[in-house]
């Protein structure tokens, strides 16, 4: 009795699949039927569909062709391009208003043309064949120097037929979409320009109108590309004011260039990439504008434009580029921790130092490169200097070896604030702080407190801390005021 029933299930099975494979020439003879001009190119397979440049990527499309002749009437297959420009600068460009830094778009051109001969039959029976297109090929018809990010390439096929009919995707793209039957005749492809730049280390995210708070915009930026970094020539830094309060005045203003830098700039990160140090003073960031220009709600904008050795200039001014910053002019970013934070900001943190401390030492790293520090709230942890010491809310403890470069041996547990708007070494002596535990010139080396620094209180992943070393400049150093980098290593 079982062996009837399985044998009934796979009759049914069949049955089903058999009909199956019926409704569905019935569904695209029906539509052929109805449709006087009826062909269609079907889409059976779309791969690598983002073109890298300088990386000989390779988009294939498989296209299945079906007629009322079950593919006799196929005569060849257009294949056009057309290429998209989405990166056109504003009006506010310092290159000058609406500033092409790519190309203008274009109108389709023909790529090749694709004969019956170069089709074969499918597991259908009818003509299948693979459209590939190359960088190379794309080089041939289009202005692939100066592709960027963002633009698009949009591949269009025109269907000939023996009897002279064309179809495309103005009369017969459409006609079956989605699913097993999609005919389009329309495919995008996306540009990857192959240059990158992100932040190793940064301070950029808010111009902060407090009396004394540093708004220097700084950022550790790496530059990778396709070619292992061999392709970086330069970075140009613009900086321009956007007025969002314009009540008593538009003070907007257009770009300016503020820095221009050249591979004798760069440094070699920890990824092998080059790496530019881009430090915006306030006064550079104000440029001809006085603190009385601005109000909160207003924006800074940075936009980075990298020139590469093959001769094109890759940036951006989408909001969501990696090459487009936008620095908000605030009162204050963040409050100060409370009580019902006191799990953040806590753990081990990658230190790394922005402004080097006294005689160009990083303060408490004994080789350079960084330290792992580790933060505790509540108390000052057991074993450490001073243990025990109670913490407020907005507090955090880490010990450190003062001057670990030179030797060392004078650890001390530090006290941060987490305040409004700053973080910074607690200031327990008044503008003296802590003592180091070294001594210059017979007179004791102290640590304290200085307006800088930011967080933000919903992500304790990375902050900034600015710090005073050597407060009474007893070393000659001139009372320096260091900014590290915190950067949280994941558990």
């Amino acid at each position: 009795m079982k062996n009837i029933k399985k044998a009934y299930s796979l009759f049914v099975l069949l049955a089903l699949g058999l009909f199956s494979c019926q409704e569905s020439d019935n569904i695209i003879d029906g539509v052929l039927d109805d449709f006087t001009n009826g062909a269609v190119l079907r889409t059976i397979s779309e791969t690598n569909t983002t073109l890298t440049v300088g990386t000989g990527t390779v988009y294939s499309l498989v296209v299945e062709e079906q007629d009322k002749e079950e593919g006799a009437l196929l005569e060849s297959v257009d294949v056009y391009v057309r290429f998209n420009d989405n990166t056109v600068l504003g009006a506010n460009s310092a290159s000058g208003a609406g500033t092409d830094e790519s190309f203008p778009a274009t109108d389709d051109v023909l790529l090749r043309n694709v004969a019956a001969s170069e089709f074969a039959p499918g597991p259908f029976g009818l003509p299948r064949t693979t459209i590939t297109i190359t960088e190379a090929d794309l080089a041939a018809v289009l202005p692939t120097g100066n592709f960027d990010s963002l633009d698009t390439v949009t591949v269009r096929l025109s269907l000939n037929l023996t009897d002279g009919r064309v179809f495309s995707d103005y009369n017969a793209g459409g006609i079956i979409t989605g699913g097993f039957f999609s005919s389009p005749f329309l495919y995008l492809l996306d540009i990857d320009s192959g240059i990158g730049l992100s932040y190793l280390t940064e301070s950029r995210n808010s111009y902060v109108v407090v009396e004394g708070f540093d708004n220097t915009y700084a950022v550790e930026a790496e530059i990778t590309d396709q070619d292992n970094g061999n392709n970086i020539e330069g970075l140009m830094v613009y900086r321009r004011f956007v007025d969002n309060t314009p009540e008593n005045g538009d003070n907007s203003t257009t770009e300016e260039l503020m820095m221009s830098l050249t591979t004798a700039d760069f440094t070699t990160g920890p990824n092998g990439y080059p790496v530019a140090d881009v430090v915006i003073t306030e006064a550079e960031t104000l440029g001809a504008l006085t603190v009385d220009d601005i109000s909160i709600g207003d924006e800074f904008f940075i936009r980075y434009a990298v020139s590469t050795v093959d001769g094109r200039v890759v940036t951006n001014e989408s909001p969501d580029s990696d090459f487009y910053d936008s620095v908000l002019v605030t009162d204050c970013p963040f409050p100060q921790l409370n009580d019902t934070q006191l799990e953040s900001f806590v753990g081990d943190y990658l230190v790394e130092w922005i402004t080097l401390g006294i005689f160009g030492y990083e303060t408490w790293d004994p080789d350079g490169g960084g330290v792992v520090l580790t933060l505790v709230s509540g108390e000052i942890a057991p074993g450490q200097f001073s243990a025990g010491t109670p913490l407020e809310d907005n507090e955090r403890s880490f010990e450190a070896d003062y001057l670990a470069a030179l030797g060392g041996g004078t650890f001390r547990s530090y006290i941060m604030t987490f305040g409004i708007c700053t973080v910074s070494i607690k200031d327990d002596a008044g503008p003296i702080g802590n003592f180091s535990g070294w001594t210059c010139n017979g007179l004791s080396l102290y640590t304290g407190f200085t307006e800088g620094g930011s967080y933000d209180a919903s992500d304790d992943s990375f902050f900034l801390m600015k710090y005073l070393d050597d407060v009474l400049d007893d070393c000659g150093a001139g009372g320096l005021t260091p900014i590290t980098s915190w950067t949280k290593i994941d558990d």
